[in-house]
This record gives structure tokens, C-alpha cells and sequence, in this order.
């Protein structure tokens, strides 16, 4: 076999790869976007008790929980739309855990903008609502979803001055908050999302519901 013929089929061998692992993830995207619709239409996204900033829960909930994510991370909006409805529902809606939300921003820019927008809603107490509206639209990493036009379209679904979200968005008022809060989620020594604290303990997501079944006595 000449060297011209090795290297057209170490091409095509490449091309094919591309195209499997390109089917991959589309199948991914679907695969998550069935999960929300699908427990979305089964009612199991109830509404968050007792609000307050980035916590959600009873402040006097014998189980802390903190979770670090970014919004453009796959497996974030997996927690989100598969786990998460779980922990609001059996958890802290019950009084039995206090959750707060941590953003980590890494993936791109618009991981860093998509958390500033957050932010800017948190100062008008809409964090969660914008937390939702994020991972909902959640469309890949760094694909334009959360485009700046996009932050703000979101954001016109909330009911809130519009006005001051878009000046705090456009002045870029929480750059550096997200960036602070890299630091601190960095120092704390978390690398990865999604990660969460459970009571000051590392967690692993997909061991989550099992340390809190086991802390609850459920």
C-alpha cells in the first residue's frame, strides 16, 4: 500500500470518527432535553422554599448543601433537569436542607456572562428564576445560547425592573464578583463541575442522592 493511500484512509478513519462522535452528542442533547420535558410534564419541578439570595431551604435545615456549577456544563443542566427536582422536592421543601448555589464559571465567556446576568438577578432577589431560565435554555457549550442578547431576552421573562437588571448586566457591575468567586470556589479546592458540599464533605453528583437519603434517614 503507497503512503498516499495510508494517509487517505487514516483520513477517512478520522472523518468517520468525527461524524460517530458528532452523533454522540446530538444524541446527548436530546437524550438531556427529553429528560427535562419529560419531568417537566410529570410535575417534578416544584416551586424552591424559603428563598433568600443564592440559598434556598430552611435556614435552620440540619443538612447543608452547596453545589459549584457552570451553567454551560453538560452535566450541570443534567443535575438540573434529572436531580435537582429530586433534592427541592424531598429535601428542602421538607426543612430537611439548606441548598445554596455556587457559580464556577470556566467553560468560556459566556459562562462568565451567563453568571453575571445570575447575579444581577440575585440583587433583585430572581436568582433562582434566571438559575432556571439558564439551564432550560442550556444549548451546548459556548454555541451563542447565552449570547448577551440572549441574557437579556431571558431576563424579560422575569417579573422585575427590567431597566435596572439591564444596567447592572450592560455595566458589567459583577465581573469581578464572578471572578472573586472563582478564586474562593478554587481555594476551597474545587476543581470540576458539578461538585457539591454536603456538610462540608466533597460529594460526587452522582452520589448525591444516596449521602442525603442516608443523612435524612430516609
Amino acid at each position: 500500500m503507497s503512503k498516499r493511500q495510508i494517509i487517505k484512509q487514516r483520513r477517512k478513519a478520522r472523518e468517520r470518527m468525527n461524524r460517530i462522535l458528532t452523533l454522540i452528542g446530538i444524541l446527548l442533547i436530546v437524550g438531556l432535553l427529553a429528560t427535562f420535558f419529560i419531568l417537566n410534564s410529570q410535575g417534578k419541578f416544584p416551586e424552591r422554599k424559603i428563598v433568600n439570595g443564592l440559598t434556598a431551604g430552611d435556614p435552620n435545615a440540619p443538612i447543608v448543601v452547596v453545589e459549584y456549577a457552570d451553567f454551560q456544563c453538560p452535566s450541570c443542566q443534567y443535575v438540573f433537569s434529572a436531580i435537582e427536582p429530586v433534592i427541592i422536592k424531598d429535601y428542602i421543601n421538607t426543612g430537611k436542607v439548606i441548598y445554596t448555589f455556587e457559580p464556577f464559571s470556566f467553560v468560556g465567556p459566556e459562562s462568565y456572562r451567563a453568571s453575571e446576568a445570575a447575579f444581577c438577578a440575585a440583587d433583585q432577589g430572581k436568582f433562582w428564576e434566571y438559575h432556571d431560565l439558564l439551564f432550560t435554555n442550556w444549548a451546548g457549550e459556548n454555541q451563542g445560547a447565552f449570547s448577551d442578547k440572549n441574557l437579556l431576552k431571558f431576563a424579560s421573562q422575569i417579573d422585575f425592573d427590567q431597566d435596572a437588571f439591564t444596567e447592572c448586566f450592560n455595566s458589567g457591575t459583577h465581573t469581578q464578583t464572578v471572578l472573586d468567586k472563582n478564586d474562593e470556589i478554587t481555594a476551597a479546592g474545587i476543581t470540576s463541575t458539578p461538585s457539591f458540599m454536603v456538610n462540608g464533605q466533597v460529594v460526587l453528583a452522582s452520589n448525591i442522592l444516596s449521602v442525603l437519603e442516608s443523612l435524612a434517614g430516609n
